[in-house]
């Protein structure tokens, strides 16, 4: 099975508001039983959260952490897709189609224009295959970022 070149990491707000957490329940032990439960309470919930509370990505390979932005897509368009990032097609032609079963992922590094992405078929990652993360261009970002589905706020 290959492992994917993609990996969940801490960055510093979601280390302070873990420490913030516990800390809030540490504060509250030494006062009466009551206080004390509640303590005990939130110091379990922040050491629960910990494992998963992970909003940076590190790519495998590349210094710097990153961000993702998620753009869900159909299966049906990966072969449009996988072109478009792999410079075989200068531009994206996808139909409208019933969005789900991919994801198209955008990884920025804040301050930087570097820029990659990975397309992520839940059904191959759950066979154990993970497609490349390939670099791209800021107009290749822009025009994937017009899949995105608009919400209603």
């Amino acid at each position: 099975m290959k492992k994917s070149e993609v990996r969940n990491v801490y960055v510093l707000t979601d280390l302070l508001i873990l420490a913030l957490v516990l800390t809030a329940g540490c504060v509250m032990l030494p006062f009466g039983p009551e206080w004390r439960a509640i303590g005990i309470v939130i110091i379990a919930c922040g050491l629960c959260i910990c494992p998963f509370f992970r909003h940076g990505y590190k790519i495998q390979g590349i210094n710097g952490v990153f961000h993702v932005q998620d753009i869900p897509v159909s299966r049906e368009n990966e072969d449009a897709i996988m072109s478009f990032l792999h410079d075989q097609a200068s531009t994206l032609k996808i139909g409208s189609h019933i969005q789900g079963g991919a994801v198209v992922s955008i990884y920025t590094r804040k301050g930087r224009e570097e820029i990659y992405a990975q397309y992520y078929d839940y059904v191959k990652v759950l066979a154990g295959e993970h497609l490349p993360v390939v670099q791209i261009t800021p107009q290749k970002r822009d025009e994937l970022l017009k899949l995105k589905p608009k919400t209603g706020k």
